[in-house]
């Protein structure tokens, strides 16, 4: 049998910039207490895994979740700057309602085709996936045949899915992640990647979720 490895993909739990409606990036924002009780839910659902090592986002609110879920289930936790949020620039922060009257033009764009948006002095959906997709690949050989896992943003989550399955742009809103899901990958040598789960809450049962489609 070919060896397959296992990819366990952990948005971060809430925080106040989603309560808030805010464009987070890199601007670092807590796990608020939602948040907190999010993380301690996916620890729960992940306790028995073998995850070999927990990679995170170096942001707060990434490590945070990650170190919770490590502390489970006895894991190791390692920061990745391969897998940082998208860095917005001049939009760091900001809400997004005042954004959308103040830029109508390039709110527009992120509405619809996200992947070319250019913000002065922020990265774009392009540089993001490169990013993630090759720190992604870059993990497979040490952790051939196990399990390790991600904990990141959906500003990376959204793109790295969609790169790594070979989705044609604009691809950004036809993927769906919310705070504290789990998305589960394999990969092998005859089949690359393939998307076993998507967006799990199934572990948030009772725990309230600020859906963002925007």
């Amino acid at each position: 049998m070919e060896k397959r490895t296992k990819i366990i993909i952990v948005r971060h739990g809430e925080c106040p910039g989603n309560i808030e409606g805010r464009v987070r990036g890199r601007t670092e924002f807590p796990l608020n207490e939602n948040g907190i009780k999010q993380a301690e839910a996916v620890a729960e659902a992940l306790k028995n895994e073998a995850i070999e090592c927990i990679y995170t986002s170096p942001l707060s609110r990434a490590k945070k979740t990650a170190e919770i879920i490590a502390e489970k289930g006895g894991f190791k936790v390692k920061a990745d700057a391969r897998f940082d949020n998208m860095f917005f620039g001049p939009w760091e922060g900001r809400k997004k309602d005042d954004l959308a009257k103040e830029f109508p033009e390039d709110w527009n764009t992120w509405l619809t085709s996200p992947e070319n948006l250019h913000v002065p002095g922020a990265e774009t959906f392009d540089e993001v996936q490169a990013r993630a997709v090759a720190g992604i690949n870059d993990l497979l050989l040490p952790h051939k045949g196990g399990t390790f896992a991600i904990v990141s943003h959906r500003g990376l989550i959204k793109p790295m899915i969609a790169g790594i399955l070979g989705m044609q742009k604009p691809s950004f809103w036809k993927i769906y992640v919310d705070n504290a899901s789990l998305s589960v990958l394999t990969h092998t040598d005859l089949h690359g990647f393939t998307l076993m789960e998507l967006n799990n809450t199934c572990h948030l049962k009772g725990l309230s979720l600020v859906q963002e489609f925007i």
